[in-house]
């Protein structure tokens, strides 16, 4: 290569890595990332291998090189005879333009857009929204958090369709484009679907504490009926456990608990020989419902479960027959009550031979930051599919919103490594498939 075709490729290897740094600065997708991060260091082996040539005086042209080629021949003597050996022969451009739209094409940019949903009434927000993204025949899925909110990488050039599903509202599907809709923080509301709400008696408006003995039983239920007789937990302040039946006779238990502070809960129904409903109702002090919260349903082949931030104030949870007797397993979760208090995460905190099953499915550690502070979190030594997420919660422990999640195998850990501001984390490890012990490793940088 000519001094100046020389001179020619160190510029363009720089220009190469300008791009890629520029990319690599705006993606948040961890394989472009990966990619960018590779082809940058490429560019810098050639650039360096180009800047150490061109301190070398100009050779001078001793081998025609035919433009675009190398080739190599040698020439073997052997007994006497001179035999020419065409070696192989390589195309090398040192021209970027020729290739680096194609690699455009690849790397497309993706954005970040959130997803906020709330009931359109009760302006409150919805948690554990399915949320479909469909975009060029893939579909992705995940759930709104406790605060109604989730977020999707979205290519910045061509349409995606977004659609909400929960039991209870009605489905709603809308279309995002970022070339025509330049919004990146997206608020829905959805409507509740009346036909699929459950037909619960509700208390009055402006009912006092105490039912009123002289209610028509229309609007309100005699104190004979099993609805009026609930299970009174009182305070749930960690976890309850019961073992009960429902049947004709029966058709429905009824559990009456409060909360003194705003926290994440969890319900799991399981245990059951035949479909069950669980329902979560809003209630007055005396255990009367007042407003239909959420609902899922429990069979043999898979568990109830229902995951809510409460404020602090009186619920019911009702657990209803759909066909035959069976008996059941309600099991009733605190989880920022149950949380391990972590303190300050300063250096390092190591938490081995934990454990999470079927009965015990998630664990809840909660830290503080007094500083931004790099934090790197590790799950190990588990022996079946395990999940691992970080969120963002206040002062006292509650979860506010979803930051990532990993997921720990035999194979491989599950790590999580993000850049936190000054504040409050939850790390949540949440059980898959089988009863496993894990190693949970916190550590600030």
């Amino acid at each position: 290569m000519s001094h100046e075709k020389q001179k020619q490729a160190l510029v363009n290897w720089q220009a190469q890595k300008a791009y890629y740094e520029k990319e690599l600065s705006i993606t948040s997708h961890a394989p472009q990332k990966f990619e960018l991060e590779k082809q940058i260091q490429i560019c810098d082996q050639q650039i360096k291998r180009l800047t150490e040539e061109n301190l070398v005086a100009p050779p001078k042209k001793e081998v025609t090189h035919k433009k675009g080629c190398l080739f190599l021949a040698i020439n073997v003597v052997i007994m006497g005879v001179v035999v020419s050996i065409t070696v192989f022969s390589i195309t090398i451009s040192n021209d970027p333009s020729t290739w680096l739209p194609h690699l455009k094409e690849n790397f497309t940019r993706t954005i970040k857009v959130d997803l906020t949903v709330t009931d359109i009434e009760t302006k409150q927000p919805i948690s554990y929204i399915e949320v479909s993204f469909l975009s060029k025949g893939s579909r992705t899925r995940k759930r709104t958090d406790y605060n109604g909110y989730t977020s999707i990488e979205i290519p910045e050039r061509g349409d995606i369709q977004v659609t909400l599903s929960k039991f209870g509202y009605k489905t709603k599907t809308f279309t995002i484009n970022l070339e025509t809709d330049k919004n990146l923080i997206i608020s829905e509301s959805m409507e509740k679907d009346w036909k699929k709400v459950p037909d619960v008696q509700l208390a009055p408006p402006n009912s006092s504490s105490k039912p009123d003995a002289k209610t028509d039983s229309a609007t309100n239920i005699s104190p004979e009926t099993p609805r009026d007789n609930p299970e009174q937990i009182g305070e749930l302040e960690g976890y309850k456990l019961f073992q009960h039946s429902i049947s004709d006779n029966l058709p429905e238990q009824i559990y009456h608990f409060k909360l003194a502070n705003t926290s994440n809960v969890s319900f799991y129904l399981d245990g059951v020989s035949s479909e069950t409903q669980i329902f979560l109702n809003k209630a007055n002090q005396a255990g009367v419902i007042t407003s239909y919260m959420t609902m899922s349903s429990a069979s043999n082949a898979k568990s109830g479960v229902i995951k809510e931030k409460l404020e602090t104030g009186d619920y019911v949870v009702v657990v209803k027959l759909i066909s035959r007797d069976t008996q059941y397993y309600l099991r009733l979760f605190n989880n920022t009550n149950l949380a391990e208090k972590v303190d300050y995460l300063e250096t390092k905190k190591k938490y081995p031979n934990q454990t999470i099953s079927s009965q015990y499915p998630e664990k809840y550690y909660h830290f503080k930051l007094a500083n931004p502070t790099n934090v790197n979190l590790r799950l190990e030594g588990v022996n079946s599919d395990t999940q691992i997420f970080l969120n963002k919660a206040d002062e006292a422990g509650v979860i506010r919103s979803y930051i990532n999640m990993s997921s720990a195998s035999k194979a491989k850990s599950g790590v999580i490594q993000e850049k936190l501001e000054t504040g409050d984390y939850v790390v949540v490890i949440r059980f898959q498939a089988r009863e496993t012990n894990y190693n949970l490793t916190m550590s600030a940088q």
